[in-house]
C-alpha cells in the first residue's frame, strides 16, 4: 500500500479479498503506515493484484498464488 493511502479500518480491511482469510496486515492492524507488513518484504505479481480492490490487503499465500 502507498505511504499516503487512508488505511482503511473497516473489518474487511483484515481480510483476504482472495480467500476471506485473515491477511495479517501490519498496517491494517496497527492502524498506521508507518508500521512493517510482511507484503514490504516479497515481490507480489501483478497478476494476484489485477481486478482487487487496493484498499484490502491478500494474505500471503494469495499473494503469491495469482491462480485465486
Amino acid at each position: 500500500m502507498e505511504r499516503d493511502a487512508p488505511i482503511n479500518l473497516s473489518p474487511e480491511a483484515a481480510i483476504c479479498p482472495a480467500c476471506g482469510e485473515p491477511n495479517r496486515c501490519g498496517a491494517v492492524a496497527a492502524g498506521r503506515h508507518d508500521v512493517a507488513c510482511w507484503c514490504a518484504t516479497v515481490c507480489i505479481p501483478e497478476s494476484a493484484t489485477r481486478d482487487r480492490d487496493p484498499m484490502r490487503c491478500l494474505c500471503a499465500r494469495c499473494a503469491v498464488d495469482d491462480s485465486r
